[in-house]
């Protein structure tokens, strides 16, 4: 299963951790994810409540038009990850470049907030990347044309969304920068993927409800309709160490 070209580019190393239980976690990094499902929703939103919810200094929003920066949000089915059980996981990000001293600007996503369905990997989240992961319940499944995640807490739903799971897609092979920040610093970490996309503009959706992750998410002012959405059938995923430590 992770015996493919993909994985094959990414030499692992061991690495671990102590949890919040005195309890000493190891494992591969980078960490690999085969047979995986994503969904991603790219929308508008306010430029100054995008660049007040960013760390000061070092992180710019993407423009997305006059006044205007990106928001994404994003949901993973990882169905295969190497040395874990399987997992379900909702992130909220701000797409952002990355001043580094003495170098050029990396392109990022800085990671907001993430709910996943198992705790295991919130501790993960936590003391490795500085990640503000919650748990929830988690529920993929297909409503005609569209692939729905269903996000639960406290016996309510906190999130929905919707992509089209139709439509011509093609292979592609991308790798980009998860930022985050961690006692004081920033934490850039590689994230690579390899899969069939299928793209469209001006489709899909997110519902919020009455739950503290959701409300952040709105209060961006996000626009009416996404800008585009993208769904992945399938996926094969490979995700570093921090490789950059920026003090703030």
């Amino acid at each position: 299963m992770f015996d493919s070209p993909f994985f094959a580019r990414f030499p692992q190393h061991p690495s671990s951790f102590v949890d919040d239980d005195g309890e000493r976690r190891e494992y591969q990094f980078p960490s690999f994810y085969a047979g995986s499902r994503a969904m991603m929703l790219i929308y508008a939103c306010s430029f100054e409540k995008a660049r007040a919810a960013l760390p000061e200094k070092r992180l710019l929003p993407v423009p997305a038009g006059f006044g205007k920066a990106a928001a994404m949000v994003a949901a993973f089915e990882f169905n295969h990850p190497q040395g874990l059980d399987p997992y379900l996981e909702v992130m909220f990000g701000i797409p952002a470049l990355v001043r580094r001293p003495a170098r050029l600007p990396a392109f990022g996503i800085f990671v907001k907030r993430l709910i996943v369905n198992r705790p295991e990997n919130v501790q993960r989240g936590r003391h490795l990347w500085g990640m503000d992961k919650r748990l929830g319940e988690l529920e993929f499944f297909d409503q005609g044309d569209f692939r729905v995640c269903e996000v639960h807490r406290y016996g309510r739903r906190a999130l929905r969304l919707e992509v089209p799971r139709t439509g011509k897609g093609r292979q592609v092979d991308e790798t980009r920068w998860l930022v985050t920040e961690k006692d004081g610093h920033l934490l850039l970490s590689q994230s690579a993927l390899s899969g069939r996309k299928i793209e469209r503009r001006g489709e899909g959706s997110l519902i919020a409800g009455p739950d503290p992750f959701a409300v952040e998410i709105e209060s961006l002012a996000l626009s009416r309709r996404p800008l585009f959405c993208r769904y992945f059938p399938v996926l094969e995923q490979a995700m570093s160490l921090p490789a950059e430590s920026i003090p703030l």
